[in-house]
């Protein structure tokens, strides 16, 4: 569970010919390799005849905000009937203007769309109805929530630690990052709730407390009573 396995392209392709009706094409329409630096993994599925395949640049990384917000985007284009390229354009364009992704004309510019020479002009759904128009529902909105303080630039290498406080929030009432002073626990469970929030996770919000300064367990309660007061309708 959770070992790595290599499969090779010859072995690929067979397996996803392996019950293709026309014996020598893969089965697969559409492949989206969702990961940082993933463009020579999609380049194994272009070579065993996947005609649409998405990926990242070898040499790109691309932020989880950025992933989120084309990721949507593009998929929901695809259900409302639009063919490949077009969804693939409106995914780069939603990476482009959205607020949480600062740089977003460099993420945009990460994401492919292989074959490069191909028209992709698709519709990997074509059975559904082509809708001109669609408005999503909004989010729920949170009845007690702050905004989250702006988490640290160049946050990289904590992938691990971010998991482990995602994982532990889900499944615990309560959960404590500890460890040496300056060593970035705040700057980890920042990327956790951050991450938490953006999927929206809790339908009554996120809410920060800096509590700091607070030194014994009764000036905690009443901090965290004044800052949920402050919030409250």
């Amino acid at each position: 569970g959770g070992g790595a396995h290599f499969v090779q392209v010859d072995r690929l392709r067979r397996l996803l010919q392996a019950g293709s009706a026309s014996g020598g094409t893969a089965s697969l329409s559409f492949v989206f390799v969702s990961a940082c630096f993933s463009e020579a993994a999609a380049q194994a599925f272009v070579e065993v005849g996947v005609p649409h395949v998405i990926a990242v640049r070898r040499n790109s990384r691309v932020s989880d905000p950025a992933a989120h917000a084309f990721t949507r985007a593009f998929y929901l284009a695809l259900a409302v009937g639009e063919k490949v390229r077009a969804a693939f354009d409106i995914g780069k364009q939603a990476v482009v203007n959205a607020p949480s992704v600062p740089a977003g004309e460099r993420e945009a510019a990460t994401f492919l769309l292989l074959p490069p020479d191909a028209p992709h002009d698709e519709a990997i759904l074509p059975n559904l109805t082509h809708v001109d128009r669609w408005e999503p529902p909004a989010p729920p909105r949170s009845t007690l929530a702050g905004p989250l303080p702006t988490a640290p630039e160049a946050f990289l290498g904590r992938n691990v630690e971010t998991y482990r406080a995602v994982s532990a929030v889900l499944d615990r009432r309560l959960v404590s990052v500890v460890g040496p002073r300056g060593i970035g626990k705040s700057a980890v469970a920042l990327a956790a709730l951050d991450f938490l929030v953006q999927r929206h996770y809790f339908s009554d919000g996120v809410l920060y407390v800096d509590a700091s300064l607070a030194t014994e367990p009764a000036h905690l309660a009443k901090v965290i009573a004044a800052r949920t007061a402050a919030l409250a309708p």
